[in-house]
């Protein structure tokens, strides 16, 4: 629940309605010495999420990108319905080569998917961000990220320094429409 007040003290209050949803996952890992300077690890996390009910689900036209879409039909499901279901694999690898006890290098790479994101407005005049959950109109936020660092330790292992990069790749991220009516919308 929220509210907007203006100059001359009206009161404007607003809500978003309830929306519900259950997130589960498995995960299994693993890590070997594949010999005295090399490891790897390993695993996979698989993630699940239920978009349920009580609630309303809008389904709308396709449309062209920047055009609003139409709503072609709604349904109401009941307290705990199943609305939209999501299973997202995340592999995750690790590879560290140590080249003594000083030095090493690591390459990584891992899937996530994210079935929570917030929703910024700031082109009111006071930032409203909302967080949406996935739904049967917003898939969930997966990222794929590549890593690659060189470690260095010094003084007898007393200080540790590292360089790294990365490139993270996304998908399903939100974006508004255009001159989108942002305010109270």
């Amino acid at each position: 629940m929220g509210s907007i007040t203006d100059q001359n003290d009206f009161e404007l209050k607003f809500s978003l309605p309830d929306q519900h949803a259950v997130e589960y996952a498995a995960y299994i890992n693993n890590e070997q010495k594949l010999s005295k300077k090399l490891t790897i690890q390993y695993g996979l996390r698989w993630s699940f999420y239920n978009y349920v009910g009580k609630g309303t689900a809008y389904y709308y036209r396709d449309t062209v990108p920047n055009v609003s879409k139409q709503i072609s039909s709604e349904e109401t499901f009941d307290f705990l319905k199943n609305i939209k279901f999501y299973n997202v694999p995340e592999p995750r690898m690790a590879l560290n080569y140590m080249f003594n006890s000083k030095n090493s290098v690591k390459v990584s790479y891992s899937r996530m998917a994210q079935y929570l994101q917030m929703v910024s407005n700031t082109a009111a005049s006071s930032p409203f961000d909302i967080y949406a959950p996935a739904s049967n109109n917003l898939k969930p936020l997966v990222s794929d990220q590549l890593a690659l660092g060189y470690y260095k330790n010094f003084k007898e292992n007393k200080y540790e320094t590292s360089l790294e990069i990365y490139y993270k790749g996304l998908q399903n991220q939100l974006d508004y429409i255009d001159n989108s009516n942002l305010i109270l919308n």
